[in-house]
Formats: C-alpha cells, structure tokens, sequence
C-alpha cells in the first residue's frame, strides 16, 4: 500500500468520526469538543498598534498603604467576630441542626 492511498482512508476515517462525535454531541445539547479542521494562525496574537500595547497601571505607595490597613481591618473584624462567644454559640448551634 502506497502513503497517498493510507492517508486518503485516514483522512476519511477522520471525516466519519467527526460527524460521529457532532452528531452524539447534538444529541446531548453539549459541544464539548472542537472540529478537528486546521486554522492558519491568527495575526492577532502580537499586537502591531501603538494603542494594543496598554501601559501597566502604578500604584503609589501611599495608596498601597491605604488599601493594606483597610484590608487589615477587614480582616480585624473578620477575626473578632470568629472569636467572639456568641458566634461560636450560633455555629455550634447550627451545627447540632
């Protein structure tokens, strides 16, 4: 058998098995796969404009301190209320439910 004649029945075994799986994928209302087609790579991938490239945002220090004491009493607050009595009365309480 010549490599033309095997790869035409492949291809077409390929062919057979694709309308296979997108028929049994109509069937249960899921596309989980995708066509088994060759696509040239897209141009998008690399950005050719001065607009694509965006510039990375800063943050001051200062605002980073900001919104690190704020996440610390957030967090404050989060362990007060874990640590209290009475919210370890009401978990155990849900807990027995």
């Amino acid at each position: 058998m010549d490599t033309s004649k095997i790869l035409t029945e492949l291809r077409t075994e390929q062919a057979r098995l694709t309308r296979a799986i997108a028929a049994i994928e109509a069937i249960d209302g899921n596309a989980v796969s995708k066509p088994l087609t060759q696509k040239a790579p897209s141009k998008a991938t690399a950005p050719t404009t001065k607009r694509a490239t965006k510039k990375k945002r800063m943050i001051s220090p200062e605002a980073r301190a900001r919104m690190a004491e704020a996440q610390r009493k957030r967090w404050a607050g989060h362990n007060k209320a874990a640590k209290s009595p009475a919210a370890k009365k009401s978990a155990k309480e849900a807990s027995k439910v």
